[in-house]
């Protein structure tokens, strides 16, 4: 009898033995299955960069991040090279429904910006590159809202629908960095809408079509409100878009209009760039064309380019107070090496050429050379 009573203990002993390493075998594969389902989570988030935020709704996080190096010298201007400008951009967009979303994109940056940079002698100083500077703005935050399949309504602030380089929402798609002469002369388009933005997309037949109605405030008279509209076209694989921009606005009790043409061409290797714009006011009209065209000499990873930029601005004032009006070209070309998508590295030779009455001003040559060499990263 004290045998049997001791075989079933020992029985017992055993099965309690064996359950307790089952209970740590099997808790130690539930630890290992919740770490692999935490990093497949993480993962996840890193590929489409999307979070969970605090109010529980698809946060998407993007951005730009564009160092360049810029080097110059002409006939009256000191060779010099500085870290030009350091630039990061971060977009935030969060999806409240299918048809609800918010739309965000600030800018912080680091630069030694050329001052004087048409090299007027009656500011005081000549073209050189200045003090550290430091600044952020706000340039897109808006909500969106789907009223149909391709019909838009949004409000707030955000890029100009306007030509084709006004409304890249990244730098990094510059070829040349900075791009043309248009974002960068006085007088010509406002960059920005503000207020509201309606927005069509149509398929028609083998083709594209779409349009923009929006309203926007001009810095001269931010007291009353403009509108602009652009309508586009272009082939279902969008190897061709071409497309009309207007913006009008009263200004001086007089209505001001700016109006563009556009086009862009990808075939095959090839891409062209060519864009107009024109701002008739009542005492002079600043206009501005391009041309920019560019090959892949290696697959599309190594794009050369060249182009030919004029822009002319008669109400050009230097420092905002001292009236500088000029015409000026700026031809040249360079290389863009994308050894990602996310990633373009430009090497960049301009020729600034100043012409007409305003080319010398008290017997300095405005005319100089620039070289850039830029990196731009999206993510």
């Amino acid at each position: 009898m004290n045998h049997i009573i001791l075989l079933v203990v020992h029985f017992v002993f055993m099965q309690v033995c064996l359950s307790d390493d089952r209970i740590d075998k099997l808790t130690k594969r539930v630890n290992e299955l919740e770490l692999q389902q935490q990093e497949l989570m993480y993962q996840a988030s890193e590929s489409n960069s999307q979070v969970n935020s605090f109010i529980h709704d698809n946060l998407t996080l993007g951005g730009f991040f564009e160092p360049s190096y810029t080097l110059i010298s002409g006939p009256d201007t000191v060779f010099q090279a500085s870290n030009s400008s350091n630039l990061l951009g971060i977009n935030l967009a969060s999806d409240f429904s299918n048809k609800l979303r918010f739309v965000s994109q600030f800018q912080i940056g680091l630069a030694f910006p050329l001052q004087n940079i048409h090299n007027d002698p009656r500011y005081g100083t000549k073209r050189e590159f200045g003090s550290r500077t430091f600044g952020s703005t706000l340039t897109q935050g808006y909500l969106d809202y789907s009223i149909g399949e391709t019909t838009h309504l949004s409000g707030g602030v955000g890029y100009a629908p306007f030509g084709q380089a006004p409304q890249l929402r990244e730098l990094v798609l510059f070829v040349r960095r900075g791009g043309p002469q248009i974002l960068r002369t006085n007088e010509l388009l406002s960059p920005l809408w503000s207020g509201f933005h309606f927005y069509d997309r149509l398929n028609i037949g083998v083709n594209n079509w779409g349009y923009n109605v929006y309203s926007f405030n001009r810095p001269e008279d931010p007291r009353i409100p403009g509108l602009g509209a652009r309508v586009w076209w272009s082939s279902r694989d969008e190897a061709l878009i071409t497309g009309f921009s207007i913006q009008s606005a009263k200004y001086n009790h007089k209505i001001d209009e700016i109006v563009g043409a556009d086009l862009k061409a990808h075939l095959f290797k090839f891409i062209l760039t060519a864009e107009f714009t024109r701002h008739f006011k009542t005492q002079s009209d600043p206009w501005t064309a391009y041309i920019e065209p560019s090959y892949f000499i290696h697959e599309e990873d190594l794009l050369l380019y060249t182009f030919v930029d004029f822009a002319q601005s008669a109400l050009n004032k230097t420092a905002g107070t001292i009236a500088d009006p000029f015409q000026k070209f700026e031809y040249g070309g360079g290389l863009n090496w994308l050894p990602t998508v996310f990633t373009r590295i430009r090497l960049g030779l301009t020729l600034h050429d100043y012409i007409q009455d305003n080319d010398v001003i008290q017997g300095k040559n405005r005319d100089y050379t620039s070289m850039d060499i830029s990196v731009g990263v999206a993510f």
